[in-house]
């Protein structure tokens, strides 16, 4: 469960869900975003009414079926399962944390692993077809490199009703690696040095450093040359869109001739069996809470 005390703990090391950011293989966060996490230089406080209503309810229904998946995991398996949450700091590496689901006993050997349980969306289960996906397996290999262990099993319950698992094997050479870049990182957090910017970073670059009005600077060297970059970058990007206007008003207008010929009808179809849809759609309506954010412009010098 994330609680106030579990977001703390995941800020005084480098944690399982930190090493495939690290790592370059999350979708859902960045290796500044991360650095800012740990540093706080992003305030993280997570409140209930923060949450938008369909992730407290994936978090609430995780939370819910994870006991019914375990069980069903011990009966499909026949192997026991400790289920508790653990945390557990590296004896030698001070910043090497890990905090798992729990722990599995494999019969008739009796030893143990380190057991990931997830709740995933039927719309990825390509992903767990033949293998854990990439970033969990990078996840459980920090997990095993934490508490010392020499296999772990990533269980996922896939859209509410299918459930598959993976055994995946301690590999040291890869630890060996990660654990040199999960040290590079943590090196930044400690001497606040923050790593450089990606895409990724643009919109949360609006937020992370607060803006000081009225203060004026000549820009650093290195942002000389990311000017001329970016300018020579949106040259290139108008002349690709002054190619592309008269095709998007070509396109529009077929578009238009379509629905004028479709009328009233919700489908229609083509000899080849292929066709359109034209159905009426309703947006929700939705208030958008007040936020503060930076906006870069470019203004032209005078003269």
């Amino acid at each position: 469960m994330v609680t106030r005390e579990f977001l703390a703990e995941r800020k005084t090391g480098v944690g399982g869900s930190d090493a495939p950011i690290i790592l370059g293989v999350s979708k859902w966060s960045s290796l500044l975003q991360l650095w800012a996490s740990k540093v706080q230089a992003l305030e993280e406080d997570i409140r209930a009414e923060d949450i938008d209503e369909e992730t407290a309810e994936e978090l609430t229904w995780g939370r819910l079926v994870e006991p019914i998946v375990l069980e069903q995991f011990q009966k499909k398996t026949g192997r026991g399962v400790i289920h508790q949450e653990l945390f557990v700091r590296h004896p030698e590496i001070n910043w090497l944390i890990g905090h798992a689901d729990g722990k599995e006993l494999i019969h008739p050997e009796g030893s143990l692993g380190i057991l990931e349980c997830k709740n995933v969306s039927k719309w990825i289960w390509m992903e767990w077809f033949e293998d854990a996906p990439l970033p969990v397996k990078i996840q459980i290999q920090h997990y095993l490199a934490a508490f010392d262990l020499e296999y772990a099993t990533a269980v996922a319950l896939i859209g509410g009703n299918k459930m598959v698992w993976h055994d995946v094997q301690r590999n040291q050479p890869f630890i060996d690696a990660m654990l040199e870049e999960e040290e590079r990182f943590w090196a930044r957090v400690v001497s606040d040095n923050p790593p450089p910017a990606t895409a990724a970073d643009c919109k949360f670059l609006n937020k992370l450093v607060p803006e000081a009005p009225g203060l004026v600077i000549s820009m650093p060297t290195p942002g000389l040359t990311y000017h001329e970059e970016l300018e020579g970058v949106k040259n290139e990007i108008e002349k690709i869109e002054e190619q592309l206007a008269p095709l998007i008003v070509k396109k529009e207008e077929f578009e238009a001739k379509l629905k004028q010929q479709i009328g009233e009808a919700s489908e229609v179809t083509l000899p080849d069996g292929s066709g359109y849809s034209f159905k009426s759609q309703t947006r929700k309506e939705h208030t958008v809470k007040e936020t503060t954010f930076r906006t870069l412009r470019f203004k032209k010098a005078r003269g």
